[in-house]
């Protein structure tokens, strides 16, 4: 369990722990939980997954419990740490599902890799696809950011989903590409 730290200028407006929990749950992840929920019977990539970033430096631990006044949210994704403007590569073949702002997430991309599989990239001060276009592994998506509300600095939130639940990234990435050459 860490600290759930709102940001400054969260704090400066008068955002509580719990008004930012609620905002999130009820604004981005309903976004994107629509998006997970839905389910590509194809599969998208032939090769094995690459990195999001040109190396992996991660300073938010997946599936840690962030608490503050008694309320909590759970990391469901890492946090790896970028230079702003550091290019974000997909990790493989897939269709964007989503790419726009959200409020706490900010510049969020969300790519459907068939079969369920979903990867998210959060924060980014630029997006460099379009929602329903086509994206092949390691073109550059966006750059790394800290756009959105629920954000301290510059890094790449970056998320793994598979039929809806939270997978730890960088287990998934090492498992499945034992299997895929």
């Amino acid at each position: 369990m860490t600290k759930l730290i709102v940001p400054p200028k969260l704090v400066e407006r008068g955002v509580s722990a719990q008004n930012l929990v609620k905002s999130i749950a009820s604004g981005d992840q309903s976004t994107l939980y629509s998006i997970f929920e839905t389910f590509t019977p194809k599969i998208g990539f032939s090769e094995a997954f690459t990195e999001p970033l040109q190396k992996w430096v991660d300073v938010g631990n997946f599936g840690v419990l962030r608490m503050s006044a008694g309320t909590g949210v759970r990391h469901l994704g890492v946090d790896l740490e970028g230079e702003l403007g550091e290019p974000v590569f997909n990790i493989n073949d897939g269709t964007v599902r989503f790419a726009g702002a959200l409020p706490n997430y900010g510049n969020t991309v969300i790519i459907d890799h068939g079969l369920g599989i979903f990867s998210g990239y959060l924060h980014l001060s630029e997006i460099k696809v379009n929602l329903n276009s086509k994206v092949k592994k390691g073109q550059i998506i966006g750059l790394v950011g800290s756009t959105g509300d629920y954000t301290l600095a510059p890094h790449l939130h970056f998320t793994v989903k598979i039929l809806g639940a939270s997978i730890d990234p960088k287990r998934f990435l090492d498992l499945v590409n034992q299997f895929i050459k």
